[in-house]
């Protein structure tokens, strides 16, 4: 990842821990929709002390946590097996009927959801 890219997710994410803070728990099991290259989805788990897994439609090849792929707005994951799911900006990129169906399997497999868009 270069450097300038690496400065932009760490801004992003010191204004979007103060609001997941509120919501999340350390040690929380969170699942980070549309998590692209997961920097962010590292910042978050260090962060806040919590396990993150991320899932994108792309593989990007990064490592940074634990992830997976996103195959017709499914999530690949059992029933509320997750504390949290997040969506951090990228609903906008999934047109309506993809949005109701990725919220729908967010519903499925967490116990709370947390969409920050702006």
């Amino acid at each position: 990842m270069n450097k300038l890219k690496k400065i932009m997710h760490e801004i992003k994410w010191n204004v979007m821990q103060n609001h997941y803070k509120k919501f999340i728990k350390p040690k929380s099991k969170i699942l980070d929709v549309g998590a692209g290259e997961l920097y962010v989805s590292k910042l978050m788990q260090d962060s806040l002390k919590c396990k993150v897994i991320g899932v994108d439609i792309i593989d990007y090849g990064t490592d940074f946590v634990e992830h997976y792929t996103i195959k017709n707005n499914k999530l690949p994951f059992k029933n509320k097996i997750f504390d949290v799911v997040t969506f951090n900006d990228i609903l906008h990129h999934v047109d309506s009927k993809g949005q109701k169906q990725l919220l729908l399997e967010a519903k499925r497999v967490a116990k709370k959801i947390v969409i920050l868009e702006d």
